[in-house]
């Protein structure tokens, strides 16, 4: 018996309401995708220009929460690792070294050595950038040299001089068009800074143009669930807004309060991995993943794909 010929108007007829519901699926689940991937995330930043404590940023508001007293007098760079662990840098202590930072509130010092191993760099008034790649890979800017680094035992080692740049902050997410490394990073001691792509290889910088607003001095990171950057001033008050690394197009920028009074000082910026960044252990802005619903509607869509073509045979 023949369920799908020509002469069955069941099949036929059927076959363009499917078309028109799965095209409203995916047109939904296009708008979901897009609403999504707008929304803010939550930073962290240590205000080393007033309290040297970390607060926690919510990015879409600018509301931040004492966390607690980071232990150290001048933190600048700031990173989180894929797994959302917190790591920074003091370059002016004695004998700089990579930190861990807990994120749990505490009136204890919240940061401490990985381990005795120092960075090998001398104590700098420079002001440091700090960043993970989406695979953990690890790089510090500092006295405008790009090193990496051993998350685990803290050892640095030069990747190469770009020049007489200062980098006041880095941000790591997956390769992009104009960036092949994903690593990116913002100048120091000009206005506006300038964004450029750092060569992870020899550390030369390559200028992608000027980001406007900015400061002097500020906290760079990358949400890589969407692949924006996001900038926080170290003015007063200071300032958060996202970046888009291809375009160079700014945000809105927020201003950063606590209790509902404008706050400032921040400078380093970590942005917190989303769950789907840390339980997958890759990057989705790099590989896009789909939820329940959305595979059961592409199954759904494929199948009747098949039936469609089943019945253009069966005649």
């Amino acid at each position: 018996m023949r369920i799908f010929d020509r002469s069955s108007s069941f099949s036929f007829s059927v076959w363009p309401t499917f078309k028109r519901v799965a095209a409203c699926g995916l047109a939904s689940l296009s708008i979901a995708f897009s609403v999504s991937a707008v929304g803010a995330p939550i930073g962290y930043s240590v205000r080393s220009d007033a309290d040297d404590n970390l607060y926690q940023i919510d990015l879409a508001t600018g509301v931040a929460t004492l966390v607690g007293p980071s232990g150290f007098g001048k933190i600048e760079g700031m990173a989180m690792s894929p797994a959302g662990s917190l790591y920074a840098v003091d370059p002016q202590a004695s004998s700089p070294q990579l930190l861990r930072c807990s994120t749990v509130a505490s009136t204890n010092a919240l940061c401490a050595p990985v381990s005795s191993t120092t960075l090998g760099i001398a104590p700098s008034t420079s002001p440091v950038g700090l960043a993970f790649l989406p695979n953990g890979e690890l790089y510090l800017a500092v006295n405008a040299t790009i090193y990496s680094v051993n998350p685990a035992t803290g050892a640095a080692s030069n990747r190469g001089a770009p020049g007489n740049v200062a980098i006041a902050g880095m941000a790591g997410t997956s390769p992009t068009p104009s960036c092949a490394s994903g690593l990116f990073a913002l100048s120091a001691n000009a206005n506006p800074a300038s964004l450029y792509c750092v060569n992870t290889t020899n550390g030369t910088l390559t200028s992608l143009g000027p980001v406007s607003p900015s400061s002097l001095d500020a906290g760079l990171d990358a949400d890589r669930t969407t692949g924006l950057l996001w900038e926080i001033t170290n003015g007063n008050p200071s300032q958060a807004f996202s970046i888009d690394p291809e375009t160079r197009a700014t945000s809105t920028p927020i201003i950063v309060t606590r209790e509902g009074l404008p706050i400032g000082g921040f400078e380093g910026l970590a942005v917190q991995p989303s769950a789907a960044v840390i339980s997958a252990g890759v990057d989705p802005f790099a590989i896009p993943t789909l939820s329940g619903s959305a595979v059961a509607l592409l199954a759904l869509l494929v199948g009747g794909l098949g039936l469609r073509n089943a019945g253009r045979r069966s005649y």
